[in-house]
């Protein structure tokens, strides 16, 4: 790929790489891509970019590439899978749909979109920031299936929302996604070493020994105030959990972790012992905090706490960016979770993980079990004003056994769940519920999860997916897709009490038998459901009260 006249990147890198860069000498203005398989690939490890997208190896340059099936690539609407031995991975996603959208919220110097053009192919509209900047037509005289379509730079590294809108061309509406090429700023060379051993020379202030580079949006690191009895041990991926802190779940560990992980400066991973347990009397509050990554190993965080308060979660994340939450066991103390009196009402509000306006945040291969309250609650904190939260990925991982919902939503956007097992949840698997006028939920993707069995509280009515909440709130572009369900209540849905936009079931499947119908839309403005299946025994599987622009069509239920 060509950009600004300089080639600086190539996507052509292998589907499992993680994160590389290349470097080439070429300036050609041409702007498309160069089409060769990579001959070396180098994970690239980075607090932030080190997520999934995969890119290729560049001293001069890095470069970030967003494959299709990378999760932070938040597709809403109907989309589907193509192939193309030319395509980076051999895959790539294309939609005929009108309004449906692709969004990559990244932070770089500037971003590109690489996908097909050829005489059939339809248009589209960019947007950054929410703004539209450009509108895109993919037809061209012969088909290409790699072809840089969009793309921009910044005089500065910034951090910006792409959104990729289909038209819905008439008679050529196809538009293809391969890749989403994000540009990191260039690394700075290390000073050369000094081979030549000298005494330790004395101070002079005419010529001061060169400093490290430093962060300038890193808060410097707390001063220390009691050293821990053991000194934290570093290693060359991050900061070890010190042994002095109780890893056998016998003590508090709560107090003892709070202090180690305040010493700890932003952009540090934090290692906690392989397998260690450790006692939570209290959560772990992660506040104003950036480039954290807490790798846990599998270490189990266990909460004790009977009050199910928010600061008794074993994460509380608040107003922190760029946090990655990895193999961890976090569980509550519900005594009664997992049967009909899992939820409790007084108690409902400790969650696994719980972030309020936080923006950047990884959960990964993480098992949550036992809350009294949610696996994962997405909002603010409730203060007038207060963001809300931005940006998270919520993947390859476990939620069962809990109080209330797997995964809430309440002042949330850009947010993808995919690939995370559900079983015995007291209430919703899914749950978009804005608490007032302020909140919603926007470009949110919910899919190929697993759902076991959920309601398990006779409580309320239970849903598999519900997006209710408050008059007045926000909540559009929602795709729930590619997501199996085989708890006999089926792929119960509810959307409805305010005017939403752009809802899309599709492609789920349920296993129940039921009598329809069981997805009921009210006050929908662009709904789409298609491609699910489940056997209806009766009536037909959705109904639409005051909807406007609904496609119905393509489910089997029979």
């Amino acid at each position: 790929m060509f950009w600004d006249g300089t080639r600086w990147v190539d996507p052509r890198a292998t589907e499992h790489a993680r994160v590389e860069r290349r470097r080439s000498a070429d300036w050609i203005a041409t702007g498309i891509i160069g089409v060769m398989v990579l001959a070396m690939v180098t994970p690239f490890h980075d607090a932030s970019a080190g997520r999934g997208p995969s890119s290729t190896l560049d001293p001069n340059a890095t470069s970030l590439i967003y494959e299709e099936s990378n999760a932070q690539l938040q597709f809403s609407g109907a989309w589907y899978g193509v192939t193309d031995t030319a395509y980076s991975g051999g895959a790539a996603m294309a939609s005929d749909a009108a309004k449906a959208t692709v969004t990559l919220r990244f932070t770089g110097t500037g971003v590109a979109w690489t996908g097909s053009a050829g005489p059939n192919q339809g248009r589209a509209r960019v947007y950054l920031n929410g703004k539209l900047v450009k509108n895109v037509d993919t037809q061209a005289t012969t088909f290409s299936p790699t072809r840089v379509l969009y793309s921009v730079s910044f005089k500065s590294e910034q951090t910006k929302t792409l959104i990729i809108e289909i038209a819905g061309t008439r008679g050529r509406p196809t538009v293809v996604v391969d890749t989403i090429v994000v540009r990191k700023p260039d690394p700075t060379p290390n000073p050369p070493a000094d081979v030549t051993p000298t005494a330790a020379p004395t101070a002079d202030p005419a010529t001061p020994a060169p400093q490290p580079t430093l962060d300038p949006t890193a808060p410097p690191p707390p001063p220390p105030t009691q050293p821990p009895a053991t000194p934290a041990p570093t290693s060359s991926t991050g900061v070890n959990v010190p042994s002095s802190i109780d890893a056998t779940g016998g003590s508090d560990a709560s107090v003892a972790l709070a202090a180690f992980i305040a010493s700890v400066p932003n952009g540090k991973t934090i290692n906690f012992k392989a397998g260690g347990v450790y006692r939570l009397d209290a959560g772990l509050r992660i506040l104003d905090r950036s480039g954290l990554t807490f790798e846990g190993n599998g270490a189990t965080l266990r909460a004790t706490a009977t009050t199910g308060r928010p600061r008794t979660s074993p994460f509380l994340v608040e107003n922190s960016s760029s946090i990655t939450i990895r193999d961890f066991t976090l569980k509550g103390n519900n005594p009664d979770a997992g049967t009909s009196a899992s939820l409790h009402l007084d108690r409902q509000d400790q969650g696994g993980v719980i972030v309020y306006s936080g923006s950047d945040i990884l959960i990964e291969q993480t098992t949550i079990s036992g809350t009294w309250g949610d696996c994962v609650y997405l909002g603010n904190n409730g203060m007038s004003g207060s963001p809300w939260t931005d940006g998270v990925v919520y993947r390859d991982s476990v939620c069962k056994l809990n109080g209330r919902m797997g995964v809430a939503l309440v002042a949330a956007r850009h947010v993808t769940v995919a690939r995370v097992s559900f079983d015995k949840i007291a209430m919703f698997p899914f749950d978009i519920e804005p608490d007032t006028s302020a909140g919603g939920a926007t470009y949110v993707t919910i899919r190929d999860n697993t759902v076991a069995t959920y309601g398990l509280s006779p409580l309320f009515t239970e849903h598999f997916f519900a997006a209710s909440g408050a008059a007045g709130s926000t909540v559009h572009n929602i795709t729930v897709t590619g997501n199996r369900v085989t708890d006999p209540k089926g792929l119960r849905v509810t959307v409805g009490t305010a005017v939403r936009q752009n809802i899309f079931i599709t492609n789920n499947v349920g296993t129940a038998t039921l009598a329809g119908p069981f997805m009921h839309f009210m006050n929908v403005d662009g709904v789409t459901v298609t491609g699910n299946q489940e056997v209806v025994s009766a009536g037909q599987l959705a109904e639409f009260i005051g909807c406007t622009g609904v496609t119905y069509s393509g489910n089997v239920t029979n």
